[in-house]
């Protein structure tokens, strides 16, 4: 565990980090009643993107920690050739970032759908996963062979069971589409 001493100097020196790459506000919490309002503003980010956007779609990705800005000033190509908006947000400390991705209106979903597609690849080819801490489900489905195919299912091919043996509205609902 980390002493208070070398909390508060790694601090410093993330906030030091911070202001050199051009951050003009750092806000750092003093108590548990300042963390509190803190975490409760982030819990609100999302919420706030959604309801100002015609078209939402929620991605999770998981970068290495050195190519964080890498993805991160690739995200204008993105919106540029796709006719998006990207708000970016996340866990600096682990890779993993929270990516929401809008438009304008509903019309584009082919569009946005082929922009969200490069960018999972772009995070693929950075060294990252398509899945952090929110994993895969149904809206995800699609794109599940990218994470695990390669390594798992080629053993299990005869056997849907070997990821949830007793759910079979799962196997049903994500399993069942997958190409074997």
């Amino acid at each position: 565990m980390m002493s208070p001493i070398l909390k508060m100097e790694e601090i410093q020196n993330i906030s030091a980090r911070c202001r050199e790459m051009g951050a003009d506000t750092i806000l750092q919490a003093k108590n548990q009643d300042e963390r509190e309002k803190i975490w409760q503003a982030r819990r609100q980010i999302s919420l706030s993107i959604h309801d100002w956007a015609a078209l939402y779609i929620s991605e999770d990705v998981v970068v290495p920690i050195a190519a964080i800005a890498d993805l991160v000033n690739r995200l204008s190509f993105f919106e540029d050739r796709y006719g998006i908006k990207i708000f970016a947000f996340g866990h600096a400390g682990d890779g993993n970032i929270h990516l929401n991705i809008t438009a304008p209106s509903k019309n584009s979903m082919d569009r946005v759908n082929s922009g969200v597609k490069a960018l999972l690849e772009q995070v693929l080819a950075l060294g990252g996963t398509i899945s952090g801490e929110h994993g895969i489900g149904l809206a995800k489905r699609q794109y599940f062979q990218w994470k695990f195919l390669w390594k798992v299912l080629p053993c299990k091919r005869e056997s849907k069971h070997f990821l949830t043996p007793t759910t079979s509205s799962f196997r049903e609902k994500f399993l069942s589409k997958l190409e074997f």
